[in-house]
């Protein structure tokens, strides 16, 4: 397993064996309802995959390379490490 993300919120491995990662919450359990949803919105939006919950705490997903971050800190204005994507044609793709 290979590190790609570890912060007080969260941590994401990289199985390189077959190609998943693996998402710990930290700080809350999965919100399961979220998950249904998304499993349903993910068969027609071009997203990253979740795959299956493990636990009460971690779920497995697609692993996709070069991902910088999420849509959610691209999206955040007080990010400044950031700012280099902020523009209408970077976002949408």
């Amino acid at each position: 397993m290979k590190l790609l993300h570890d912060s007080s919120a969260s941590k994401i491995v990289y199985d390189e064996q077959s190609n998943i990662v693996h998402k710990t919450l930290k700080l809350k359990t999965i919100n399961e309802h979220w998950i249904r949803l998304y499993k349903e919105f993910q068969k027609t939006a071009s997203v990253v995959k979740v795959i299956d919950i493990i636990d009460k705490h971690t779920y497995s997903m697609e692993y996709i390379p070069n991902i910088i971050t999420t849509v959610n800190e691209f999206t955040e204005h007080w990010r400044p490490e950031y700012s280099f994507i902020k523009s209408k044609n970077n976002l949408i793709r």
